[in-house]
């Protein structure tokens, strides 16, 4: 379900105009948010909070940007609002991989999220971004498709000042 912001702020379906309400989406759902330049994610851990990372790095005049994720290392992992996550972007339920992998239980999904709020983790916009915190937290695999291997060399071209080698292989959250 494909959503967005009402003219009264509410979150609404684009599919049939409707208030969102409790229910959608379920604990342990992937959630896609459309960002201008890129996509961010989040895991839904119920009562409308999600669990999700926030890119941290040492210059603050990146603000919150692709710059902010290109030049970060580690991210903060929150619990939020997923209105606030949202702001005025659209958001939908995105589970696309569940064919490929099982997932795994919702209720081990949002312990393990839980236990990772208020934690720093390795961050890398290429590798190890938020789509792979949340692909390892709903299948037990971290994988990402947000930087397509054929982008990912003029990916690294245009943002190599700003973006480290990732030394996450084999981690485990």
């Amino acid at each position: 379900m494909l959503c967005s912001r009402a003219e009264d702020g509410s979150l609404v379906s684009n599919d049939t105009k409707r208030e969102i309400v409790a229910g959608n989406p379920e604990p342990g759902d992937r959630i896609k948010i459309g960002r201008k330049y890129f996509e961010h994610w989040a895991v839904y851990v119920g009562d409308g909070h999600v669990i999700h990372v926030d890119p941290q790095n040492k210059f603050p005049a990146a603000g919150e940007s692709l710059v902010k994720s290109a030049m970060a290392e580690k991210a903060l992992v929150k619990k939020e609002l997923l209105s606030d996550v949202v702001g005025t972007d659209d958001y939908q339920v995105n589970n696309k991989h569940d064919a490929e992998y099982r997932p795994l239980p919702s209720s081990k999904i949002v312990e393990q999220a839980e236990k990772l709020v208020g934690q720093e983790v390795p961050y890398s916009l290429n590798s190890e971004n938020c789509e792979y915190f949340v692909n390892k937290l709903r299948y037990g695999v971290g994988f990402s498709e947000q930087v397509p291997v054929g982008r990912r060399g003029l990916f690294l071209c245009v943002a190599a000042p700003f973006c480290r080698k990732s030394p996450m292989k084999g981690v485990t959250y």
